[in-house]
C-alpha cells in the first residue's frame, strides 16, 4: 500500500478516513504527524508531513469518532536575496506580507479507542516537541550572551575600557536591554503558542 511506503518501518499506523471518504492512515511517528493514503488509487506518498509541534488536535464536537486537526504554517524564515550571496545577504520575509492560514484537516477513525489513541499520541508529541524545542532555544540564547559577554569583556580589555563593557552610545555597560528588563523565551519563540 501507500502507506506502507512512506511510513517508518517500525512505527504504528491508525486507519481513518479523510475528506471525500478517502482511505487514509495516522502513522504514530515520535516527532511528525505523517498522514498516508490507504487507497490503491491515491497517488504514492504522504498527505501531510509536518513537525507535531505545529499541530493541535481535538475531539470533532460533534463526532466523538472524529479528530479535528489545525496545522499551523511554517515560521516565516529568512530568504538569501536573488544574488545568491552567503550569510551577510539574507533578508527576513516582509512585515508587510499577511500571515499564511493553518490548514484545517478532520479525520473519521473505525472507532473510539482508535481516536482516542491518536488523540493521545497527537497531544503527548506536540507537548514533548515544544519542550525539545523550548529548550534547545533556551541553550542556544544562554550561549550567545555568554559569548557577547566574553566578547564585550575582550573589547574592554583591547580598549582599556576597564570594565569589560560595550559603551553603545551612551548605554552604560552591562547585559543587553532584553536581558535586563526581563526577557522571555515566549517573546522570541512566538511561533509555539497554542493554536
Amino acid at each position: 500500500s501507500a502507506a506502507s511506503a512512506v511510513a517508518p518501518a517500525g512505527v504504528d499506523q491508525v486507519p481513518c478516513t479523510g475528506p471525500a471518504g478517502a482511505r487514509w492512515a495516522v502513522a504514530l511517528h515520535p516527532s511528525l504527524l505523517l498522514v498516508t493514503a490507504l487507497s490503491p488509487a491515491a497517488s504514492e506518498g504522504s498527505i501531510l508531513n509536518v513537525p507535531l509541534w505545529r499541530v493541535a488536535a481535538a475531539v470533532d464536537a460533534k463526532d466523538p469518532l472524529a479528530l479535528c486537526l489545525r496545522v499551523a504554517p511554517a515560521p516565516a524564515a529568512a530568504a538569501p536575496e536573488a544574488s545568491g550571496r552567503a550569510w551577510g545577504a539574507m533578508k527576513a520575509v516582509p512585515a508587510a506580507l499577511p500571515a499564511p492560514a493553518a490548514e484545517e484537516v478532520r479525520l473519521r477513525f473505525p472507532d473510539a479507542s482508535s481516536c482516542a489513541r491518536c488523540l493521545r499520541h497527537l497531544q503527548g508529541g506536540r507537548a514533548r516537541e515544544l519542550r525539545r524545542l523550548t529548550g534547545r532555544l533556551a541553550s542556544f540564547v544562554e550561549r550567545s550572551v555568554a559569548e557577547a559577554s566574553a566578547a564585550a569583556a575582550l573589547a574592554g580589555r583591547i580598549t582599556g575600557g576597564g570594565t569589560g563593557g560595550l559603551l553603545v552610545s551612551g548605554e552604560a555597560p552591562g547585559p543587553p536591554a532584553a536581558v535586563r528588563q526581563g526577557f522571555s523565551l515566549p517573546m522570541l519563540f512566538s511561533c509555539m503558542t497554542p493554536l
